[in-house]
């Protein structure tokens, strides 16, 4: 007999640990390459991935994010967290270094040009200055190129892994964009903020999953386990749905025995 098959939502801890395992070579974990289920994210899961790339993000220290960068991206390939970037290339100034993370994608378009220009019409005795500027937005430029290829290889990952993505406008719309989204109104938002204890950061990751009409969610973030427990008995994403890493098989194996259980921890 066929088992029904799981849709798994991945939050940005689940893709952390996933993407983390691929880039120290050990194997990935099951959630991600299990073929009996579904598998679905959410926008902003990917975007806080990104911002995990440049050492940004996480307020607690439970979700993993804070030093994710430190502890995963140590190869010369790498791309630089910005406060790496600050202290490598601007005096340990964090202002400028947020400026040249967007601005390096605009002046990296004539590098050579500038280049050109400093033996060209740079004095001499400038000259040296100029160039040292020249290699360090060379340096970022490169920096840039880097954390692009990082970017790219997580998004092959989705892909490789069929990880589908819940956009914001999907999530957020009044509408059933098609039948694999739940049709509960944004205006359900409103109820939640009052009827449940879901930090705020984590708050439209839970409402994609239950428009998304998860049946799990993985998350390695221990408090938002315990916030769970506020979602009750009565909507579409139970406390019993919040499933840790290493719970995976078990928690899948007690859904494909309908058993909604979750024990207070």
């Amino acid at each position: 007999m066929t088992c029904k098959q799981a849709r798994v939502f991945l939050d940005t801890t689940a893709l952390l640990m996933a993407f983390g395992a691929g880039l120290k070579k050990v194997p990935p974990p099951t959630f991600l390459t299990d073929p009996t289920a579904e598998r679905i994210t959410f926008e902003k899961c990917i975007y806080e991935v990104f911002m995990a790339f440049r050492g940004i993000g996480g307020k607690k220290p439970s979700e993993g994010r804070q030093d994710w960068a430190k502890r995963y991206l140590q190869a010369d390939t790498d791309p630089h967290a910005v406060d790496r970037l600050a202290n490598k290339f601007h005096d340990g100034r964090m202002s400028p270094a947020h400026f040249w993370v967007n601005f390096i994608g605009e002046a990296a378009a004539d590098l050579g040009g500038y280049e050109r220009a400093i033996h060209e019409r740079v004095r001499h005795e400038d000259r040296e200055a100029a160039l040292a500027e020249h290699a360090i937005l060379m340096a970022l430029a490169e920096e840039k190129r880097k954390f692009e290829r990082l970017c790219d290889e997580f998004l092959e990952m989705l892909k490789q892994h069929e990880v589908r993505t819940l956009g914001y406008a999907q999530v957020f719309s009044g509408e059933a964009y098609d039948l694999e989204t739940i049709g509960c109104h944004p205006q359900m938002l409103s109820r939640l903020f009052r009827a449940t204890t879901i930090p705020s950061e984590d708050f439209e990751i839970v409402y994609a999953a239950i428009r998304g009409r998860a049946d799990l969610l993985i998350t390695g973030d221990g408090e938002l386990h315990k916030c769970s427990f506020s979602l009750g008995l009565n909507l579409p994403l139970s406390p019993a749905a919040f499933c840790k890493p290493s719970e995976y098989e078990g928690k899948l194996a007690a859904w494909r025995r309908h058993e909604r259980f979750a024990e207070f921890r």
